[in-house]
């Protein structure tokens, strides 16, 4: 509703309301990243939770090690980066397999709800990807 209303009805460009749109759509971010393509840019908003997609990364559900279930435990390690962004690793408790989660340092951050997650965003332009 709220897309219709800034963007069909008022006129604003959807490059602009996009942000304020994904706080509402804080449950997609479980599921995909979103990729907004507008004249020669392209905008890729990645979830980011410090339980489940630790700086935009999916943290699986098993150990990588051994297999273990739900056995991964997170701590930040390092100093804060820009914007308050920090390495996240997570170990797993039984057979203490880790792995590293680097902040994404160029990412912007759109807030949402939940105090602990973000969207965060990268932007790139259509002459930077490879042919």
């Amino acid at each position: 509703m709220e897309y219709v209303h800034r963007v069909l009805i008022q006129g604003f460009p959807v490059q602009k309301v996009l942000p304020s749109l994904l706080k509402l759509a804080e449950p997609l971010g479980l599921h995909t990243s979103i990729v907004h393509i507008h004249d020669a840019s392209i905008v890729e908003y990645i979830w980011s939770d410090p339980d489940l997609a630790p700086n935009g990364h999916p943290l699986s559900i098993q150990c990588g090690g051994c297999g273990a279930i739900r056995s991964m435990n997170g701590k930040s390690e390092g100093k804060m980066g820009k914007g308050g962004k920090v390495t996240e690793v997570f170990t797993c408790s039984i057979c203490a397999h880790s792995i590293r989660f680097p902040a994404q340092e160029s990412f912007g951050v759109v807030k949402v709800a939940n105090p602990r997650a973000c969207w965060l965003s990268s932007t790139l332009s259509i002459h930077d990807i490879p042919k």
